[in-house]
């Protein structure tokens, strides 16, 4: 399950790195797919099993409490998504696109921080 961390944690480099090339398209990527049923559920699927599987492998990881602490906030990042429902999601997704597009090379910067630190912990 490890290997799972260690992919996700490229997927965050890959991810950063796009923001920070062309923060548009990523952002418009989001826009787009945002009436999807599937985004919804992908949102909350992904959070929770990334969340449970950092808490559950945090014990073999360089810094357990961070790695915990991390996987808590996707856990619970999931629950709030399924607690607002469809319709509110897509609100508050299109809201934080509105809001946070100027800073999408910041956020790319720490999207590749934290995707670093992710394998770093597990290799």
């Amino acid at each position: 399950m490890t290997v799972l961390i260690l992919v996700f944690g490229f997927f965050l480099i890959f991810a950063g790195v796009s923001l920070i090339l062309r923060p548009r398209i990523v952002y418009g990527l989001l826009a787009n797919n945002l009436d999807k049923i599937w985004l919804y559920p992908v949102a909350i699927v992904t959070r929770l099993v990334l969340g449970a599987i950092l808490i559950y492998f945090a014990g073999i990881s360089k810094y357990p409490p961070m790695i915990v602490a991390i996987g808590w906030i996707l856990v619970v990042a999931a629950g709030v998504f399924a607690t607002i429902g469809h319709k509110r999601f897509k609100r508050l997704v299109s809201w934080v696109l509105s809001v946070f597009e100027p800073y999408g090379r910041v956020i790319g910067i720490g999207s590749v921080c934290l995707g670093m630190f992710l394998i770093y912990a597990f290799l």
